[in-house]
């Protein structure tokens, strides 16, 4: 039964990574929480850091099909790669120094105030017209880097990507190609984060049965096969549903998660 949730689970968020250039972690997280919640004594130490850990090694599989077929349809922009990952990965490693630190019941409403907050502004954000465009001031350089660092920061501890394709169309990307290179960018530090958080892991005590570092690997072993089948299906839809359904899927998804999350156990 344990295995056949995990299936499910993450064919499912692997498919909702691939659409949406990343966000896996919106289920995965709160799934996998909840398994180690229910298998685990309740006074167990680094659950939250063990399902964000465990999240960011399932992205890896994800992201890297989902990257080479986004390229094969041309829509990664490696312009945008270069400008914004630099301060991302920065976000990423105070990330990691900071997640070791922060409770699971702390970790746990943060992930639900995150995701509810940046959900309400994608449902409530309107649609740029040229006119709108043109009166748009232009984001200082220093302002757009720390941006860059907070969504870094931010994705890492709560264990999902789900800040980069909004901040890529607020940038006037258009969503296929913010789909297409956030998939690149949230497999490229969910590499280093996961080899990251193994090594750390290590030296600690009292982690889940299991655990290697702070990833769960039977949990990652049964969702390898489903996240990389999940992801070959999502890139595909992601190339041919209309760019209004994505958006409000995308929303409508992360509502219903980050209230799931914030309900007390």
């Amino acid at each position: 039964m344990v295995s056949l949730f995990v299936v499910i689970l993450t064919f499912f968020a692997s498919l909702v990574s691939a659409l949406f250039g990343g966000g896996s972690g919106l289920l995965i997280v709160p799934g996998i929480f909840w398994l180690l919640t229910h298998i685990n004594p309740p006074e167990q130490h680094y659950l939250m850091q063990t399902t964000i850990a465990t999240s960011f090694l399932l992205s890896i599989p994800i992201g890297l099909i989902s990257s080479l077929k986004h390229y094969k349809y041309g829509n990664i922009d490696n312009n945008l790669i270069k400008k914004y990952l630099p301060f991302i990965l920065l976000g990423v490693v105070i990330g990691l120094l900071t997640l070791l630190f922060i409770k699971t019941n702390f970790l746990k409403i943060y992930f639900s105030i995150m995701v509810f907050s940046i959900s309400l502004w994608m449902y409530f954000k309107k649609p740029d017209n040229l006119e709108n465009i043109k009166k748009q001031k232009i984001w200082p350089k220093w302002l757009v880097h720390f941006i860059s660092f907070l969504i870094g920061f931010i994705s890492t501890t709560i264990g999902a990507s789900i800040f980069i394709v909004p901040f890529l169309i607020k940038m006037k990307v258009d969503i296929r190609k913010a789909i297409a290179t956030s998939t690149v960018i949230v497999f490229i530090y969910a590499v280093i984060a996961s080899i990251s958080l193994i090594l750390i892991g290590l030296s600690l005590n009292d982690l889940p049965e299991d655990n290697i570092g702070l990833i769960n690997l039977p949990i990652f072993l049964v969702g390898l096969l489903p996240s990389i089948i999940g992801s070959l299906i999502g890139t595909r839809l992601a190339n041919s549903l209309p760019k209004e359904k994505l958006k409000l899927i995308f929303v409508i998804m992360m509502l219903a998660v980050a209230i799931i999350m914030a309900i007390p156990k």
